[in-house]
């Protein structure tokens, strides 16, 4: 696991690498650690006698340049000489001494690096050994413990290697010499994170406004924060569908299509369903439940004299339904994934193993999880730190997949409360959660809760971006959910609209009357003919990703320009 080879390379930095490169405590750092996992995970009795003493030399020169930020060759063999035990090395230190080059020290860094990846899975080594050594002599009824402290060790080894992903993503930002250093790693991270091609836009203006990057980053933890039944769920599913819409021409390089994942431990497939469906096609949930009724009762009386052709009914109603969405998903190029889990008992590495399932088949766009509360790490751990540990491992998810992670949470008894205003400390049991997060948003209740606008009764919530990491927070801004048309019409949705802010006369009052697809020409479509399917209602989608596209042409244009103008740097 450590030879001669890597022993001579780690003394070779030690006696030679100066403090003026950046990332130099972190090699040293690197090497500590190794270090302590060898001494640890492998019985001195294993250890080879010919370079026992050089092992342990390099021990206390590496906790000696961890301790100091200056480096003198001299004072290291002045330490080196006090112990009788090494004295006879010092001509070993003293032929590793030579000038390392900037591409020198770059290779060997991510040897170092590689090599603490390695270690990191062996920390549990033992205990490995341990557990299948259990396999061959415990008796019926022990399996079930076996095989979840395989699962633990296994997931705890996982993490360590994402902790270490983590710190090499920050590693290139982590010091700048503004004298000294190259700029161009920087300005390529910073050209990353404002790349429009590279944000997955949530579709309300209100947001994407004030997100630095104009949506959602890969990467990055996004939490949604609200109270019980205010419409956190729907939110998600909201966003999904703005997703799916927002998909033209965004196929991954290897021609697969974006595919969204959304894994639930709140709502059945069914009631997910029902959301999505509406919210995506704009269909009043009381005209989708009427169809579904008429369907049934047909399907009742035909089950009476033959269940046959009670059947035909059932795939009558079925071939409808899977036209109607797959002619919208292809239209928009894009999938979308349910996935139901039970509360309280999945893990984050169950959620992680359907991550890893779907991103190895697809091009997985996003993740949006319904909701944080109702998963677990597993361990029994206190509520308020199962949260934070478990909010953890949903970023780590968003880095280990370069993907955007957005999420929901509880909040606190003041988040009840509509007259107070919108504050982080609402946030439910831990803030662990908020510090993990990259951004939070909060969803209020407002008073009145119901208001008219025009000749629709909306449901009002207060929006507010309380957080984001790389930029200001914003001010809280009404949403509204229509509810009703004053006519008696219904026309809930499931499906979000910004609304005038009648507490800020600002300009990014965004609703309009085209926001609002034509409720009676869409829902007069009792049965699904494609040919007008495509007529009636893609020409309209058209026209209005047109419009769109119009309003996103010169920040796409001024994106091409920067993107030119920095392929010097890089």
């Amino acid at each position: 696991m450590i030879g001669e080879y890597f022993i001579d390379i780690c003394l070779n930095l030690c006696c030679s690498l100066n403090t003026d490169k950046p990332g130099w405590k972190e090699s040293f750092t690197d090497i500590s650690i190794i270090l302590s996992i060898y001494n640890t995970e492998i019985p001195e009795d294993y250890i080879p006698l010919e370079f026992k003493d050089k092992l342990d030399l390099l021990d206390k020169i590496v906790q000696e340049r961890i301790e100091n930020n200056n480096f003198n060759f001299e004072i290291i063999i002045a330490k080196v000489a006090e112990n009788n035990k090494f004295k006879n090395l010092i001509p070993v230190l003293e032929e590793k001494r030579k000038e390392i080059t900037n591409e020198e020290f770059k290779n060997i860094r991510e040897l170092i690096s590689n090599r603490r990846k390695l270690f990191e899975i062996l920390r549990g080594k033992n205990r490995i050994q341990e557990i299948l050594s259990q396999v061959d002599i415990t008796g019926s009824g022990e399996e079930e413990n076996i095989i979840k402290s395989w699962e633990n060790e296994i997931f705890s080894m996982n993490e360590n290697i994402l902790k270490i992903k983590r710190l090499e993503d920050i590693d290139s930002a982590s010091s700048l010499d503004l004298m000294k250093d190259d700029y161009s790693p920087m300005f390529k991270k910073i050209f990353e994170s404002i790349d429009i091609r590279k944000t997955l836009p949530s579709g309300i203006k209100y947001i994407d406004n004030r997100l630095v990057s104009k949506g959602f980053e890969n990467r990055r933890l996004y939490l949604i924060g609200g109270s019980s039944g205010i419409g956190k769920s729907v939110m998600l599913i909201h966003l999904i569908c703005n997703a799916v819409t927002q998909s033209k021409n965004q196929v991954s390089e290897d021609g697969k299509i974006p595919t969204y994942l959304y894994i639930t431990a709140e709502n059945l497939i069914d009631e997910t369903w029902i959301r999505f469906y509406c919210c995506l096609t704009n269909t009043p949930h009381e005209t989708l439940i009427k169809k579904i009724r008429n369907f049934t009762y047909e399907y009742q009386a035909k089950d009476v004299n033959s269940h046959e052709e009670a059947e035909k009914v059932l795939m009558k109603f079925n071939r409808e339904m899977q036209l109607e969405v797959k002619n919208l998903l292809n239209y928009y190029g894009a999938n979308v994934i349910f996935k139901y889990v039970p509360m309280d008992e999945t893990t984050v590495r169950d959620i992680d193993s359907i991550v890893s399932d779907v991103h190895s088949k697809n091009y997985l766009r996003c993740l949006y999880i319904d909701y944080l509360d109702l998963i677990t790490t597993g361990n029994n751990l206190d509520y308020r730190f199962e949260l934070t540990k478990v909010s953890e491992g949903f970023k780590n998810i968003s880095i280990t997949y370069n993907i955007p992670v957005i999420t929901a949470t509880q909040l606190n008894r003041d988040g009840y409360n509509p007259n107070a205003a919108p504050t982080l400390t609402q946030m439910s049991e831990s803030m662990g959660k908020i510090n993990n997060s990259d951004a939070v948003i909060f969803l209020n209740n407002t008073i009145p809760q119901y208001d008219n606008i025009g000749d629709t009764r909306y449901k009002i919530l207060m929006i507010t971006l309380l957080k984001q990491r790389n930029g200001p927070a914003g001010e809280p801004y009404k949403i509204g959910l229509p509810d009703i048309h004053l006519n008696g019409d219904p026309i809930f949705s499931f499906k979000y609209c910004e609304l005038p802010n009648i507490n800020n006369n600002s300009q990014n009052n965004n609703l309009s009357n085209s926001d609002i697809r034509d409720q009676d020409s869409y829902n007069n479509l009792d049965t699904l003919d494609k040919e007008i399917y495509k007529e009636v209602n893609l020409n309209s989608i058209q026209q209005k990703m047109e419009e769109e596209q119009e309003s996103s042409d010169a920040f796409s244009e001024w994106n091409i320009k920067m993107e030119n103008s920095y392929k010097g740097l890089f």
